[in-house]
């Protein structure tokens, strides 16, 4: 099957030829977020700065964290 010309579409004739080319938008590259997080900072100092602000205390692995991992390692080897 032939594809429709701009007359079957009801496309004006030239309609296409006349239309400026838009450009692409621009795309994020890789060096975007870095240049950002380079701007912010380390995060573990944005992080501590925080709970600092806060009054939070330092942030580590409890017995239910531990627990957890333990948790999930084991339904991994059980249920692969």
């Amino acid at each position: 099957m032939a594809a429709p010309d701009a007359a079957d579409r009801g496309d004006p004739a030239g309609t296409r030829q006349d239309r400026p080319a838009t450009p692409a938008p621009r795309l994020p590259t890789e060096t975007d977020p870095h240049a950002i997080l380079d701007r912010l900072g380390d995060p573990r100092k944005i992080a501590d700065e925080g709970r600092r602000r806060f009054g939070l205390p330092e942030a580590t692995a409890g017995p239910l964290e531990i627990a957890v991992l333990l948790a999930m390692t084991a339904g991994a080897i059980a249920l692969p």
